[in-house]
């Protein structure tokens, strides 16, 4: 994604700190240097497809394919489930 020229859009808002610490850890780990414009493309982007944003636009190759194994994939409805007491004990 971030050698795509079309992936970029104006910053409208401050970054969250995680996304500066990823940002960061990219230049330094792997010597991938994004623009702000490109960081708020990434961070819109990511409002949208939530924790499939690494698998859809990995910004390393490994990204792709750990993401999957992270979580179960309704890992955020079991929590929703829970949260809200909709999961409990079965009787025998």
């Amino acid at each position: 994604w971030w050698k795509n020229a079309d992936y970029e859009i104006e910053p409208t808002e401050e970054l969250p700190q995680r996304l500066v610490q990823y940002f960061e850890e990219l230049e330094v780990k792997h010597k991938i240097k994004t623009t702000p414009k490109q960081r708020a493309w990434y961070h819109s982007k990511e409002k949208t497809l939530g924790e499939d944003m690494k698998r859809e636009y990995p910004s390393i190759p490994s990204e792709a394919f750990a993401q999957s194994v992270e979580g179960a994939y309704y890992k955020n409805q079991f929590k929703f489930l829970y949260a809200n007491k909709r999961i409990g004990v079965l009787p025998s």
